[in-house]
């Protein structure tokens, strides 16, 4: 079975009621400074409405990756969401020879460490052949891939043999969404394991603040 969901750069926080969606991706960060201007609009409605939750960051090329890393956690704060929060690998701008694939290694590992959680790998054939190449290290990762085909299967980047999540349609009017929205599939399999991570999540939370105020009170 499939499992879909969504992401929109633009998207104002809006669903139908019912939406076939269960969980979503939201940009909140890109390079060193900008900021998506709708994402905590987006985060909160999703919450709202019970979907699962993952952050990403467009990663520039030629700016510092653990500087990318740190703008990105402090950017999404403490509400980190129940999904692995996402490296966006697709920008095609210059740089030296050889080091981008080092440079996004290192990012990756200051992701990890910032928020204590495995991120997840975004990017497509049409970029990853000719940037990064085949990279054993990568597959350690969960891989959300894009591309756009009618086919039952996507095109994958040389040197990955899976998906976890698959970007399968772009900019598609939503009605009732107010912005164009790209469809995502997954397993059954891959979102129950974040699915009940949440309600892990969401006690281990309760537990603590009740431990605060008990703390508090005393």
């Amino acid at each position: 079975m499939t499992v879909l969901g969504f992401d929109s750069r633009h998207w104002d926080g809006n669903l139908p009621s019912p939406t076939p969606f269960r969980y979503a991706f939201v940009k909140f960060t890109e390079a060193t400074g900008f900021t998506a201007s709708t994402a905590r609009q987006q985060w909160d409605g999703l919450k709202a409405r019970n979907l699962l939750r993952g952050p990403y960051h467009f990663y520039r090329n030629a700016a510092n990756p653990e500087d990318q890393a740190a703008f990105f956690r402090a950017t999404v704060g403490s509400d980190i969401g129940e999904l692995p929060p996402v490296l966006d690998l697709e920008d095609t701008a210059s740089i030296k020879g050889g080091e981008l694939p080092a440079r996004v290694k290192r990012c990756l590992a200051e992701i990890e460490r910032l928020f204590e959680r495995k991120p997840m790998i975004y990017s497509a054939a049409w970029w990853w052949n000719p940037w990064m190449g085949t990279q054993a290290w990568a597959t350690a990762y969960e891989h959300w891939v894009a591309n756009y085909t009618a086919g039952s299967v996507p095109l994958l980047p040389v040197g990955w043999g899976r998906w976890d999540v698959w970007q399968y349609k772009g900019d598609v009017a939503e009605p009732g969404m107010n912005a164009m929205v790209d469809w995502n599939r997954c397993s059954d399999e891959w979102f129950a394991q974040y699915e009940s991570g949440s309600d892990e999540v969401t006690l281990s939370i309760k537990a603590a603040t009740a431990a605060d105020l008990r703390l508090a009170l005393q």
